[in-house]
């Protein structure tokens, strides 16, 4: 499987990790350093493994190494403290890097989760989204949610109208407007207010 690195190199991904067996032999060599987290080997060695695993996950392989978040005893305050846990984490990082190797051994090249592409574009979106421009664009994944919401919304106004608390609100408002009609104001043509409440003759 090939992955692209640059706009001129090509690199396989058996190439990243014959990178990756001489940084965990190179590991191996730091173990018990002089001055921990700050020596200038083991400072140059965690540059170069950061870097390495930055380029892969930026083509979309994933794997477990957590070099980025350890600390490896830089934190803690006396000397014994620093060295043990400068090595365990060098060590956690070490059985890291030999497991994403003996993976690819035995599975070969993990799945990436996007393609790199140099004719693959980002859709672009018009002034205007119509039915026809969704028909020829919109995945399958937008339709469905489209569909969704309308079912939803239509599943919701049944059930909404069918609710006794909505039935007791028309039955108020049908009888508030029947009261309403019955105390209405007629003005006949010759100039006489007739009520239907309380009418009076002059």
């Amino acid at each position: 499987m090939l992955i692209q690195r640059s706009a001129s190199l090509i690199m396989e991904y058996k190439d990243f990790i014959n990178e990756l067996k001489v940084l965990s032999e190179e590991a191996k060599d730091l173990l018990n350093a002089e001055e921990y987290h700050v020596n200038p080997g083991f400072r140059k060695w965690r540059l170069k493994l950061t870097d390495l695993i930055g380029r892969i996950n930026k083509y979309g392989y994933r794997f477990v190494c957590n070099v980025d978040k350890r600390t490896f005893g830089g934190a803690l305050p006396t000397e014994n403290l620093k060295i043990k846990f400068f090595n365990m984490e060098l060590q956690d990082t070490i059985n890291e890097l030999e497991l994403i190797i003996d993976n690819f051994r035995k599975y070969g090249p993990p799945k990436t989760e996007k393609i790199i592409s140099k004719n693959t574009k980002e859709l672009e979106w018009p002034d205007k989204i119509t039915l026809n421009w969704l028909h020829k664009h919109a995945p399958i994944s937008l339709w469905i949610k489209l569909v969704s919401i309308l079912i939803a919304g239509f599943l919701f106004g049944i059930t909404i109208g069918q609710s006794a608390f909505f039935k007791e609100i028309k039955e108020k408002i049908t009888q508030s407007d029947s009261n309403t009609g019955d105390k209405s104001i007629k003005i006949v043509p010759n100039n006489r207010v007739h009520g239907t409440a309380n009418s009076r003759r002059p």
